[in-house]
């Protein structure tokens, strides 16, 4: 990516694998895993899903701007109005007993429930 928002978006999908990719540019987020819950429909969560042994090393994390804390409301950005948040993975508030593998010093926002977070090397 030259200057994108996110690198892969694993959207309302249940036990997913997300491997073996190389991410590389410039993005807010490398790797995004999210759900969607609204009343009166399914529950759309993002649930079981494995991301590891992806290649980052060549992603430029860019930091909160304006941009970002402006739209920052847990669907577009994570953080809250005003505060936005970035990091290497992002895993929204509707998800759950994802597991993730990365390197050390790639950085993991946490959102849902009973994730396991686990560094690769």
């Amino acid at each position: 990516m030259k200057d994108g928002y996110e690198g892969i978006h694993v959207r309302k999908c249940d036990d997913f694998e997300v491997s073996g990719n190389t991410i590389s540019g410039k993005a807010y987020y490398g790797i995004r895993v999210s759900g969607r819950r609204k009343p009166g429909e399914p529950d759309l969560s993002a649930l079981n899903n494995l991301v590891e042994d992806n290649d980052m090393r060549g992603l430029d994390v860019k930091g909160p701007d304006e941009y970002s804390d402006n739209h920052a409301d847990g669907r577009m950005f994570a953080g809250t109005q005003g505060k936005s948040a970035t990091a290497y993975v992002w895993l929204n508030k509707i998800s759950k007993d994802n597991m993730i593998k990365v390197e050390a010093d790639e950085t993991v926002i946490d959102e849902g429930d009973n994730h396991l977070s686990l560094p690769r090397r």
